[in-house]
């Protein structure tokens, strides 16, 4: 049994990118592995894992209080035997939400390093 971590970026309830990764993971989960999925682009304003800062000068990004992704997703990626990076593609590159996360896994590099 392996350790799956999906983390999806795309904001649109019911896309493409969100069937792939319902598809994968009902895959994963019969094959009785262990899944965590984080979908960054559907989180809202009620669970942010960035907050844009007013009146600060350059608008300045800042992690919330409730920080879901330090307090649940890191945990679980660090845990993980596979990660799964699942966005529709804009302009040849992922979508911001899931680069939001992804950009937050810079201190924990080497712990990562080796994850399939």
């Amino acid at each position: 049994m392996a350790k799956i971590v999906i983390l999806t970026g795309s904001p649109h309830f019911n896309g493409a990118s969100q069937k792939l990764a319902d598809s994968f993971e009902k895959g994963i989960e019969e094959a009785e592995n262990e899944v965590y999925r984080y979908d960054a682009g559907l989180q809202g304003e009620s669970k942010p894992h960035f907050l844009q800062l007013e009146h600060a000068p350059g608008m300045e990004i800042g992690i919330p209080d409730n920080d879901v992704v330090e307090k649940e997703v890191i945990p679980k990626l660090l845990a993980a035997d596979v990660v799964v990076l699942v966005s529709s593609l804009y302009y040849f590159g992922i979508n911001a939400q899931l680069k939001a996360v992804i950009d937050r896994f810079y201190d924990y590099n080497h712990e990562l390093k080796d994850k399939k």
